[in-house]
């Protein structure tokens, strides 16, 4: 392959599988590590999680959408890192999960 890999895919990274102390929403230097990934310009692409500040989530928001870079969102780290699960046999259980992946979805948006 002589041509640079950028033609044949978007190259990115999951922050929280980089970074753990993002799984649970909490990370005090997310926003200096959207930055730092977004400014080098071998990445194309970012999957990151929830950020439970509302605040820092907007800061977030509004530094990813001038980073013209593809963002993804993954909600697996809200139901491994509290113990829910989508696929509970106790139906109230099944519901915590299923509202919080709701509120993912929101969160992605």
């Amino acid at each position: 392959m002589k041509e640079s890999i950028h033609k044949y895919f978007k190259v990115g990274l999951i922050e929280f599988m980089v970074y753990p102390a993002g799984l649970r929403g909490e990370d005090p230097d997310i926003l200096k590590r959207i930055k730092q990934i977004a400014c080098d310009d071998y990445f194309d692409a970012i999957e990151l999680t929830w950020i439970k500040d509302p605040e820092t989530r907007a800061k977030a928001a509004r530094l990813l959408a001038s980073s013209h870079m593809t963002v993804c969102y993954g909600a697996q780290p809200r139901l491994l890192t509290t113990g829910m699960n989508a696929n509970h046999l106790d139906e109230n259980e099944r519901l915590k999960a299923e509202a919080t992946l709701i509120e993912a979805i929101g969160e992605a948006r």
